[in-house]
Protein backbone atom coordinates (compact mmCIF):
# COMPACT_ATOMS: atom_id res chain seq x y z
CA UNK A 1 0.00 0.00 0.00
CA UNK A 2 1.06 3.27 -0.67
CA UNK A 3 -0.33 6.91 -1.03
CA UNK A 4 -0.14 8.50 -4.32
CA UNK A 5 1.89 11.41 -3.95
CA UNK A 6 4.79 9.12 -2.59
CA UNK A 7 4.97 7.04 -6.14
CA UNK A 8 4.02 9.98 -8.43
CA UNK A 9 4.52 13.49 -8.46
CA UNK A 10 1.32 15.16 -8.28
CA UNK A 11 0.50 19.03 -9.74
CA UNK A 12 -2.87 20.97 -10.62
CA UNK A 13 -2.48 22.88 -13.55
CA UNK A 14 -3.56 26.46 -13.71
CA UNK A 15 -3.05 26.99 -17.74
CA UNK A 16 -6.09 28.94 -18.71
CA UNK A 17 -7.57 28.69 -22.48
CA UNK A 18 -6.91 32.14 -22.85
CA UNK A 19 -4.55 33.78 -26.08
CA UNK A 20 -2.26 36.52 -24.84
CA UNK A 21 -0.23 38.60 -27.32
CA UNK A 22 3.43 37.84 -26.81
CA UNK A 23 3.34 34.27 -25.40
CA UNK A 24 3.85 31.39 -27.11
CA UNK A 25 1.12 29.40 -29.21
CA UNK A 26 0.36 26.55 -27.26
CA UNK A 27 -2.45 23.79 -27.88
CA UNK A 28 -4.24 22.86 -24.58
CA UNK A 29 -5.63 19.56 -23.06
CA UNK A 30 -8.85 20.34 -21.67
CA UNK A 31 -11.40 18.92 -19.32
CA UNK A 32 -13.24 17.26 -21.85
CA UNK A 33 -10.23 15.79 -23.75
CA UNK A 34 -9.75 13.78 -20.88
CA UNK A 35 -13.43 13.03 -19.91
CA UNK A 36 -13.57 11.54 -23.74
CA UNK A 37 -10.86 9.69 -24.12
CA UNK A 38 -8.96 6.70 -22.65
CA UNK A 39 -5.61 7.75 -24.56
CA UNK A 40 -4.15 11.48 -25.17
CA UNK A 41 -2.78 11.28 -28.53
CA UNK A 42 -1.79 14.07 -30.63
CA UNK A 43 -4.61 13.11 -33.28
CA UNK A 44 -6.56 14.62 -30.61
CA UNK A 45 -8.17 18.23 -32.29
CA UNK A 46 -6.74 20.06 -29.06
CA UNK A 47 -7.48 24.03 -28.08
CA UNK A 48 -5.56 26.94 -29.50
CA UNK A 49 -4.25 29.27 -27.03
CA UNK A 50 -0.88 30.35 -25.59
CA UNK A 51 1.03 30.25 -22.55
CA UNK A 52 4.39 31.25 -20.76
CA UNK A 53 7.71 29.80 -21.48
CA UNK A 54 7.91 28.76 -17.64
CA UNK A 55 4.14 27.10 -18.15
CA UNK A 56 5.27 25.39 -21.32
CA UNK A 57 8.19 23.82 -19.64
CA UNK A 58 6.33 22.79 -16.32
CA UNK A 59 3.01 21.74 -18.06
CA UNK A 60 4.05 19.60 -21.49
CA UNK A 61 2.81 16.35 -21.44
CA UNK A 62 5.12 13.31 -21.28
CA UNK A 63 4.75 10.14 -22.57
CA UNK A 64 3.20 7.98 -19.41
CA UNK A 65 1.93 10.88 -17.57
CA UNK A 66 -1.91 10.76 -16.69
CA UNK A 67 -4.43 13.08 -16.78
CA UNK A 68 -7.20 13.38 -14.17
CA UNK A 69 -10.64 15.63 -13.67
CA UNK A 70 -9.99 17.11 -10.34
CA UNK A 71 -13.33 19.12 -9.95
CA UNK A 72 -16.57 18.95 -11.37
CA UNK A 73 -20.52 19.35 -10.95
CA UNK A 74 -21.17 16.27 -9.49
CA UNK A 75 -18.55 14.18 -7.42
CA UNK A 76 -19.13 10.74 -9.64
CA UNK A 77 -16.81 13.00 -12.36
CA UNK A 78 -14.21 13.41 -10.45
CA UNK A 79 -11.30 11.55 -10.67
CA UNK A 80 -12.05 10.70 -14.42
CA UNK A 81 -8.61 9.79 -16.20
CA UNK A 82 -6.12 9.43 -19.01
CA UNK A 83 -2.55 8.06 -20.17
CA UNK A 84 -0.26 10.18 -22.48
CA UNK A 85 0.89 8.45 -24.78
CA UNK A 86 3.26 10.17 -26.10
CA UNK A 87 5.60 13.22 -25.64
CA UNK A 88 3.78 16.13 -26.33
CA UNK A 89 6.12 19.52 -25.14
CA UNK A 90 3.80 22.23 -27.43
CA UNK A 91 0.25 20.33 -25.80
CA UNK A 92 -0.13 21.45 -22.15
CA UNK A 93 -2.40 20.27 -19.02
CA UNK A 94 -5.06 22.64 -18.93
CA UNK A 95 -6.88 24.59 -15.79
CA UNK A 96 -9.65 22.51 -14.39
CA UNK A 97 -7.07 19.10 -14.72
CA UNK A 98 -4.54 17.36 -12.24
CA UNK A 99 -1.44 15.75 -14.02
CA UNK A 100 0.64 12.40 -11.96
CA UNK A 101 3.68 11.46 -13.39
CA UNK A 102 4.84 8.42 -11.78
CA UNK A 103 8.09 7.76 -10.46
CA UNK A 104 10.22 5.96 -13.01
CA UNK A 105 10.45 1.94 -12.10
CA UNK A 106 8.27 2.39 -9.35
CA UNK A 107 4.85 2.92 -11.31
CA UNK A 108 3.38 1.90 -14.74
CA UNK A 109 0.89 4.97 -15.94
CA UNK A 110 -1.46 2.39 -17.66
CA UNK A 111 -1.48 0.65 -14.08
CA UNK A 112 -2.12 3.94 -12.54
CA UNK A 113 -4.72 5.24 -14.89
CA UNK A 114 -6.91 1.85 -14.41
CA UNK A 115 -5.90 2.30 -10.97
CA UNK A 116 -7.54 5.55 -10.76
CA UNK A 117 -11.01 4.41 -12.34
CA UNK A 118 -11.42 1.63 -9.82
CA UNK A 119 -14.19 1.04 -7.80
CA UNK A 120 -11.97 1.99 -4.81
CA UNK A 121 -10.56 4.70 -6.02
CA UNK A 122 -14.53 6.37 -7.47
CA UNK A 123 -15.65 5.58 -3.86
CA UNK A 124 -12.80 7.45 -2.30
CA UNK A 125 -12.80 10.50 -4.69
CA UNK A 126 -16.20 10.70 -3.98
CA UNK A 127 -15.50 10.91 0.21
CA UNK A 128 -12.60 13.27 -0.10
CA UNK A 129 -14.34 15.63 -2.90
CA UNK A 130 -15.05 19.04 -1.00
CA UNK A 131 -18.13 21.86 -2.65
CA UNK A 132 -21.66 22.06 -2.53
CA UNK A 133 -22.56 23.25 -6.10
CA UNK A 134 -19.04 22.29 -7.04
CA UNK A 135 -16.83 19.64 -5.85
CA UNK A 136 -13.24 19.55 -5.83
CA UNK A 137 -10.15 17.89 -5.16
CA UNK A 138 -7.52 19.31 -2.57
CA UNK A 139 -3.99 18.86 -3.75
CA UNK A 140 -3.22 17.15 -0.16
CA UNK A 141 -5.95 14.58 -0.47
CA UNK A 142 -5.06 13.50 -3.70
CA UNK A 143 -1.44 13.13 -2.83
CA UNK A 144 -3.00 11.10 0.09
CA UNK A 145 -4.85 8.46 -2.05
CA UNK A 146 -4.04 4.88 -0.86
CA UNK A 147 -3.27 2.97 -3.89
CA UNK A 148 -2.07 -0.72 -3.82
CA UNK A 149 0.35 -1.46 -5.56
CA UNK A 150 2.19 -4.84 -6.72
CA UNK A 151 5.68 -5.34 -8.43
CA UNK A 152 6.22 -3.24 -11.35
CA UNK A 153 6.28 -6.04 -13.71
CA UNK A 154 3.07 -7.23 -12.53
CA UNK A 155 1.29 -3.80 -13.04
CA UNK A 156 2.32 -4.02 -17.02
CA UNK A 157 0.63 -7.16 -17.14
CA UNK A 158 -2.33 -6.17 -14.57
CA UNK A 159 -2.39 -3.02 -17.38
CA UNK A 160 -1.85 -5.01 -20.58
CA UNK A 161 -4.93 -6.99 -19.84
CA UNK A 162 -7.53 -4.41 -19.02
CA UNK A 163 -5.70 -2.49 -21.77
CA UNK A 164 -6.73 -5.31 -24.18
CA UNK A 165 -10.58 -5.47 -22.76
CA UNK A 166 -10.79 -1.50 -23.61
CA UNK A 167 -9.30 -2.45 -27.33
CA UNK A 168 -12.18 -4.81 -27.44
CA UNK A 169 -14.93 -2.32 -26.28
CA UNK A 170 -13.51 0.38 -28.66
CA UNK A 171 -13.76 -2.22 -31.38
CA UNK A 172 -17.05 -3.33 -30.64
CA UNK A 173 -17.94 0.59 -30.50
CA UNK A 174 -17.06 0.88 -33.97
CA UNK A 175 -19.45 -1.57 -35.33
CA UNK A 176 -21.73 -0.10 -33.28
CA UNK A 177 -21.40 3.47 -34.95
CA UNK A 178 -20.82 1.74 -38.24
CA UNK A 179 -24.51 -0.22 -37.97
CA UNK A 180 -26.26 2.98 -36.84
CA UNK A 181 -24.50 5.02 -40.09
CA UNK A 182 -25.57 2.11 -42.31
CA UNK A 183 -29.49 1.97 -40.67
CA UNK A 184 -29.85 5.53 -41.15
CA UNK A 185 -28.57 5.33 -45.12
CA UNK A 186 -30.94 1.96 -45.35
CA UNK A 187 -33.67 4.22 -44.05
CA UNK A 188 -33.14 6.95 -46.30
CA UNK A 189 -32.63 4.51 -49.61
CA UNK A 190 -35.26 2.68 -49.04
CA UNK A 191 -37.94 4.51 -47.63
CA UNK A 192 -37.51 6.97 -50.53
CA UNK A 193 -36.37 4.85 -53.65
CA UNK A 194 -37.98 1.09 -52.60
CA UNK A 195 -35.92 -2.37 -52.57
CA UNK A 196 -33.10 -2.51 -55.14
CA UNK A 197 -34.32 -3.71 -58.26
CA UNK A 198 -37.63 -3.67 -57.53
CA UNK A 199 -38.38 -0.76 -60.00
CA UNK A 200 -37.72 0.22 -63.40
CA UNK A 201 -40.17 3.53 -63.79
CA UNK A 202 -40.16 6.75 -61.59
CA UNK A 203 -41.92 9.70 -61.44
CA UNK A 204 -41.78 13.17 -59.56
CA UNK A 205 -43.73 14.00 -56.48
CA UNK A 206 -43.51 17.63 -55.35
CA UNK A 207 -42.10 17.67 -52.36
CA UNK A 208 -40.71 14.10 -51.66
CA UNK A 209 -38.87 13.75 -54.76
CA UNK A 210 -38.30 10.80 -57.07
CA UNK A 211 -40.62 7.93 -56.26
CA UNK A 212 -41.01 4.37 -57.77
CA UNK A 213 -44.26 5.05 -59.91
CA UNK A 214 -45.60 1.93 -58.64
CA UNK A 215 -46.07 4.13 -54.98
CA UNK A 216 -49.19 6.15 -54.28
CA UNK A 217 -49.20 9.02 -51.84
CA UNK A 218 -51.52 8.93 -48.77
CA UNK A 219 -51.79 10.84 -45.31
CA UNK A 220 -51.01 9.30 -41.80
CA UNK A 221 -54.27 9.93 -40.58
CA UNK A 222 -55.87 7.90 -43.49
CA UNK A 223 -53.72 4.92 -42.82
CA UNK A 224 -53.41 4.87 -38.41
CA UNK A 225 -54.95 6.12 -35.73
CA UNK A 226 -53.71 8.56 -33.80
CA UNK A 227 -54.42 8.57 -29.96
CA UNK A 228 -53.15 11.64 -28.20
CA UNK A 229 -52.09 11.24 -24.18
CA UNK A 230 -53.68 13.23 -21.83
CA UNK A 231 -52.60 13.44 -17.99
CA UNK A 232 -55.60 12.11 -15.65
CA UNK A 233 -56.38 13.28 -12.07
CA UNK A 234 -53.48 12.99 -9.82
CA UNK A 235 -55.61 11.64 -7.19
CA UNK A 236 -55.72 8.72 -9.70
CA UNK A 237 -51.91 8.00 -10.40
CA UNK A 238 -49.44 6.23 -8.01
CA UNK A 239 -45.90 5.30 -8.17
CA UNK A 240 -44.73 2.39 -9.76
CA UNK A 241 -44.44 -1.53 -7.98
CA UNK A 242 -43.48 -4.35 -9.91
CA UNK A 243 -44.96 -6.57 -7.13
CA UNK A 244 -47.98 -4.91 -6.31
CA UNK A 245 -51.62 -5.97 -7.94
CA UNK A 246 -53.26 -3.28 -9.43
CA UNK A 247 -57.00 -4.68 -10.57
CA UNK A 248 -58.13 -1.56 -13.14
CA UNK A 249 -55.17 0.49 -13.27
CA UNK A 250 -52.59 0.03 -16.18
CA UNK A 251 -48.57 1.48 -15.86
CA UNK A 252 -48.62 5.18 -17.11
CA UNK A 253 -46.25 7.10 -18.35
CA UNK A 254 -45.46 10.93 -19.23
CA UNK A 255 -43.25 12.88 -21.31
CA UNK A 256 -39.67 11.60 -22.11
CA UNK A 257 -38.32 10.62 -19.01
CA UNK A 258 -39.50 7.69 -18.87
CA UNK A 259 -39.33 7.13 -22.62
CA UNK A 260 -34.96 7.03 -23.37
CA UNK A 261 -34.45 3.47 -22.88
CA UNK A 262 -34.71 0.64 -25.56
CA UNK A 263 -38.99 0.24 -24.10
CA UNK A 264 -40.46 2.91 -22.34
CA UNK A 265 -40.36 1.98 -18.71
CA UNK A 266 -43.03 2.95 -16.47
CA UNK A 267 -42.61 4.77 -13.52
CA UNK A 268 -46.29 5.35 -12.17
CA UNK A 269 -49.74 3.68 -12.12
CA UNK A 270 -52.62 5.07 -13.12
CA UNK A 271 -56.20 3.90 -11.70
CA UNK A 272 -58.37 5.86 -14.49
CA UNK A 273 -56.47 5.68 -17.92
CA UNK A 274 -58.20 7.96 -20.38
CA UNK A 275 -55.77 7.21 -23.33
CA UNK A 276 -54.31 3.70 -23.97
CA UNK A 277 -50.89 3.04 -26.10
CA UNK A 278 -52.00 -0.96 -27.49
CA UNK A 279 -48.65 -3.41 -27.68
CA UNK A 280 -46.38 -2.46 -30.59
CA UNK A 281 -48.16 0.79 -30.88
CA UNK A 282 -45.63 3.80 -32.06
CA UNK A 283 -45.21 6.10 -29.38
CA UNK A 284 -43.88 9.63 -29.83
CA UNK A 285 -43.36 12.52 -28.29
CA UNK A 286 -45.32 15.86 -29.17
CA UNK A 287 -43.58 18.19 -27.11
CA UNK A 288 -40.09 19.21 -26.46
CA UNK A 289 -38.16 17.19 -27.33
CA UNK A 290 -40.50 16.67 -30.54
CA UNK A 291 -40.26 13.66 -32.69
CA UNK A 292 -38.50 11.28 -30.28
CA UNK A 293 -40.00 8.05 -30.83
CA UNK A 294 -40.56 4.29 -28.82
CA UNK A 295 -42.62 1.27 -29.26
CA UNK A 296 -44.92 0.29 -26.57
CA UNK A 297 -44.37 -3.16 -24.92
CA UNK A 298 -46.86 -3.75 -22.84
CA UNK A 299 -50.57 -2.46 -22.67
CA UNK A 300 -50.19 1.29 -21.24
CA UNK A 301 -51.63 4.60 -20.71
CA UNK A 302 -49.98 7.57 -22.02
CA UNK A 303 -50.21 11.26 -20.77
CA UNK A 304 -49.89 14.63 -21.88
CA UNK A 305 -46.68 15.62 -24.26
CA UNK A 306 -46.97 11.38 -25.75
CA UNK A 307 -49.10 10.21 -28.33
CA UNK A 308 -49.69 6.45 -29.98
CA UNK A 309 -49.82 6.14 -33.58
CA UNK A 310 -51.84 2.56 -34.14
CA UNK A 311 -51.24 1.29 -38.12
CA UNK A 312 -54.46 -0.47 -38.85
CA UNK A 313 -54.20 0.12 -42.66
CA UNK A 314 -50.40 -0.74 -43.50
CA UNK A 315 -47.83 -3.04 -41.91
CA UNK A 316 -46.71 -1.73 -38.41
CA UNK A 317 -43.06 -1.88 -38.77
CA UNK A 318 -43.08 -0.02 -41.84
CA UNK A 319 -45.23 2.54 -40.24
CA UNK A 320 -42.58 2.56 -37.05
CA UNK A 321 -39.70 3.22 -39.40
CA UNK A 322 -41.63 5.72 -41.43
CA UNK A 323 -42.47 7.75 -38.34
CA UNK A 324 -38.66 7.44 -37.86
CA UNK A 325 -37.47 8.79 -41.17
CA UNK A 326 -39.73 11.59 -40.63
CA UNK A 327 -38.31 13.12 -38.04
CA UNK A 328 -36.93 16.54 -39.72
CA UNK A 329 -40.67 16.85 -40.81
CA UNK A 330 -41.73 16.88 -37.65
CA UNK A 331 -39.13 19.82 -36.20
CA UNK A 332 -40.33 21.65 -39.52
CA UNK A 333 -44.25 21.79 -38.34
CA UNK A 334 -43.80 22.32 -35.16
CA UNK A 335 -44.42 25.28 -32.68
CA UNK A 336 -44.69 27.33 -29.49
CA UNK A 337 -43.27 30.19 -28.33
CA UNK A 338 -42.03 28.60 -24.80
CA UNK A 339 -41.37 25.17 -26.48
CA UNK A 340 -42.10 23.47 -29.39
CA UNK A 341 -44.76 20.99 -30.07
CA UNK A 342 -47.04 19.06 -32.54
CA UNK A 343 -50.72 17.88 -32.14
CA UNK A 344 -52.94 15.71 -33.88
CA UNK A 345 -53.35 17.30 -37.37
CA UNK A 346 -49.86 17.68 -37.58
CA UNK A 347 -49.39 13.85 -37.39
CA UNK A 348 -52.97 12.90 -39.10
CA UNK A 349 -51.57 15.35 -42.13
CA UNK A 350 -48.46 14.30 -42.70
CA UNK A 351 -47.44 12.89 -46.32
CA UNK A 352 -46.91 9.07 -47.05
CA UNK A 353 -45.20 7.80 -50.00
CA UNK A 354 -46.67 4.21 -49.47
CA UNK A 355 -45.22 0.97 -51.28
CA UNK A 356 -47.37 -2.01 -51.99
CA UNK A 357 -48.12 -4.67 -48.76
CA UNK A 358 -45.57 -7.03 -49.96
CA UNK A 359 -42.77 -4.18 -50.27
CA UNK A 360 -43.60 -2.70 -47.35
CA UNK A 361 -42.68 -6.03 -45.50
CA UNK A 362 -39.31 -6.32 -47.19
CA UNK A 363 -38.31 -3.06 -46.54
CA UNK A 364 -39.33 -3.70 -42.69
CA UNK A 365 -36.81 -6.97 -42.71
CA UNK A 366 -34.11 -5.40 -43.86
CA UNK A 367 -34.71 -2.57 -41.45
CA UNK A 368 -35.11 -5.00 -38.85
CA UNK A 369 -32.18 -6.98 -40.00
CA UNK A 370 -29.75 -3.90 -39.57
CA UNK A 371 -31.65 -2.79 -36.02
CA UNK A 372 -30.76 -6.40 -34.65
CA UNK A 373 -27.12 -6.60 -35.54
CA UNK A 374 -26.66 -3.23 -34.02
CA UNK A 375 -28.93 -4.14 -30.66
CA UNK A 376 -26.53 -7.57 -30.25
CA UNK A 377 -23.57 -5.18 -30.70
CA UNK A 378 -24.61 -2.94 -27.86
CA UNK A 379 -25.41 -5.77 -25.72
CA UNK A 380 -22.56 -7.51 -25.97
CA UNK A 381 -20.46 -3.92 -25.69
CA UNK A 382 -22.48 -3.45 -22.16
CA UNK A 383 -21.51 -7.66 -21.31
CA UNK A 384 -17.53 -7.06 -22.13
CA UNK A 385 -18.11 -3.61 -19.87
CA UNK A 386 -19.12 -5.19 -17.08
CA UNK A 387 -16.67 -8.31 -17.12
CA UNK A 388 -13.69 -5.50 -17.54
CA UNK A 389 -15.41 -4.23 -14.40
CA UNK A 390 -15.32 -7.10 -12.66
CA UNK A 391 -11.98 -7.96 -13.52
CA UNK A 392 -10.23 -4.74 -12.71
CA UNK A 393 -11.58 -4.67 -9.42
CA UNK A 394 -10.68 -8.01 -9.15
CA UNK A 395 -6.88 -7.68 -10.84
CA UNK A 396 -6.38 -4.20 -9.09
CA UNK A 397 -7.30 -5.26 -5.31
CA UNK A 398 -5.29 -8.10 -5.28
CA UNK A 399 -7.84 -10.92 -5.42
CA UNK A 400 -6.97 -12.12 -8.67
CA UNK A 401 -2.51 -12.10 -9.59
CA UNK A 402 -1.71 -12.23 -13.04
CA UNK A 403 0.37 -15.76 -13.62
CA UNK A 404 3.97 -15.32 -13.75
CA UNK A 405 4.52 -16.21 -17.36
CA UNK A 406 2.30 -12.92 -18.01
CA UNK A 407 4.47 -10.44 -15.95
CA UNK A 408 7.39 -11.49 -17.71
CA UNK A 409 6.32 -10.62 -21.45
CA UNK A 410 5.68 -7.51 -22.62
CA UNK A 411 2.20 -7.23 -24.62
CA UNK A 412 -1.10 -8.90 -24.14
CA UNK A 413 -3.44 -9.51 -26.66
CA UNK A 414 -7.50 -10.34 -26.52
Amino acid sequence: MAKLGDVSEIAFSGVDKKKIDGEIPIQLCNYTDVFYNRLIRPEIDFMKATATPRECKRWGLRRGDVLFTKDSETPDEIGIAAYVTENMPNVLCGYHLGMARPRTGVLDGKFLTEALGSQASRREFARIANGITRFGLTLDSTRSLPILLPPLSEQRAIAAVLDAINETIEHIELVISATECLGDALLHELLTRGIPGWHNEWREVPGLGTLPRGWRIAKLGDLAEVVMGQSPPSRTVSDWDENERHKDGLPFIQGNAEFASAHPEPKKWCNEPLKVAEFGDTLISVRAPVGETNRANRRIAIGRGLAAIRFSRIHSGFGWYFVNHAKPEFMRVAQGSTFYAIGRDDLNGLTVALPPLAEQQAIARVLDSNQLASNTAKSACTKVALMKVAIADALLSGRIRPPPMMTERSGFSL
